[in-house]
């Protein structure tokens, strides 16, 4: 008994009706429907064989990742995109501190809900497989990614909590800071819904829009003004701060005319002598 897998160019003798295909001669082989072809004789010198067709495939799959990028941040579930090279491909999938998750059309699928949001904010890793049918598995594929689902941090440090503020518009100082960096800033005052969009960190508050908001208010009444901020990956955040309005001493009306401080000030310096000489009148006429 003998076979061949190259059309009698080598032939392997064995014995027995078990074995395992010639090693080296395998290794000849690469990619390829390989036909095996047994033969058998008897005493007589008759020939019969019998043959089947075998697929070799040495390789394992080829992942080729086309999203996301790696070392990338998102602020919700990643869409995981591939491209699979492989004719007998089995299946894709993918594990997340150990949770395994098949793709299940082998080429692209968001995060498993669950799992993105049992992740705490900052890195993770995403491995990714694919076997085919012979059993070959690639499980070289790692992504690094980072999850950042809050906004910027925001502190005020002009003006202070429950500082009093006149008709002047104030000035305001900031310190914002993001991993993913900050995007746009703006400011809204008594949630009027009006934004203001500012740049930088040192900056003052709208005069026209502060007056509006002043005039209308009483003495000892609240502004509050919040100022907000968006990272590059769409989150938001606020701080918010109150000002107590502080009014000016309104003086009676007559007080403020030149005339009202005039005219009473010459009757007090007429009704003096006046007052004298009716007295010293009615004194002699005593006498």
């Amino acid at each position: 008994t003998w076979y061949t897998l190259d059309n009698g160019i080598t032939n392997i003798t064995f014995t027995g009706r078990n074995g395992t295909i010639n090693q080296i001669v395998w290794n000849n082989f690469g990619f390829d429907i390989i036909t095996l072809r047994f033969y058998i004789n008897d005493s007589f010198g008759k020939i019969g064989f019998d043959e089947v067709s075998i697929s070799k495939d040495p390789d394992t799959p080829i992942i080729k990742i086309n999203a996301p990028n790696n070392y990338t941040a998102f602020a919700s579930s990643p869409f995981i995109n591939l491209t699979i090279i492989e004719p007998n491909l089995d299946k894709v999938w993918y594990s997340i501190n150990d949770i395994l998750i098949d793709i299940t059309d082998n080429v692209s699928e968001f995060i498993d809900f669950f799992i993105w949001n049992s992740l705490p904010q900052g890195e993770f890793m995403v491995e990714l497989f694919a076997n085919d049918t012979m059993g070959n598995v690639n499980y070289f594929n790692t992504l690094y990614l980072s999850k950042d689902t809050i906004g910027p941090n925001i502190t005020i440090d002009l003006p202070t909590e429950n500082q009093k503020v006149d008709r002047t518009a104030p000035y305001f100082e900031l310190s914002i800071s993001d991993e993913n960096d900050v995007d746009s800033c703006w400011y809204t005052i008594d949630g009027d819904g009006t934004t203001r969009p500012f740049a930088g960190l040192i900056g003052r508050i709208d005069q026209i829009l502060w007056e509006q908001v002043w005039d209308n208010l009483a003495q000892g009444a609240i502004i509050t003004i919040r100022f907000c901020a968006m990272d590059t990956l769409g989150n938001e955040a606020y701080t918010e701060l109150t000002l107590i309005v502080e009014k000016p001493v309104e003086l009676p009306k007559f007080l403020l005319d030149p005339l009202g401080l005039i005219l009473p000030a010459l009757g007090i310096v007429v009704m003096i002598p006046l007052t004298i000489k009716i007295t010293t009148s009615r004194y002699f006429k005593s006498i």
